[in-house]
């Protein structure tokens, strides 16, 4: 099953204002194996590729099939409130977010 839906940004954010698209890809022996999620919308952030891919420990090994759909995507709302620092995908983004976060936040 593939899904397509969006999120708004959190307020009190960069990211408040914000809309953004994402894909959500069912595999088939879901909920025992987590959703891959990408976001369509590029999004400057430590935990998110700029393929969309990102860095959150309940899409891979902290997975449960007690999870819901609800649940993930309340958790990616709150990744980009609070990103992780101590793993990243986005290198820049990472950076910019450990040494400068006023300018992070502008960006």
């Amino acid at each position: 099953m593939h899904w397509i839906g969006w999120i708004e940004g959190p307020q009190d954010t960069p990211y408040a204002g914000g809309k953004f698209r994402l894909t959500i890809d069912f595999p088939v022996d879901f909920p025992f194996k987590p959703p891959t999620i990408h976001f369509i919308t590029p999004v400057f952030h430590p935990n998110i590729s700029a393929k969309g891919e990102i860095c959150l420990d309940i899409l891979h090994s902290q997975w449960s099939p007690a999870l819901t759909i609800r649940g993930l995507l309340i958790s990616l709302c709150s990744l980009l409130t609070d990103p992780n620092p101590e793993h990243g995908l986005n290198k820049d983004a990472l950076r910019l977010y450990r040494t400068d976060q006023q300018r992070y936040n502008e960006t």
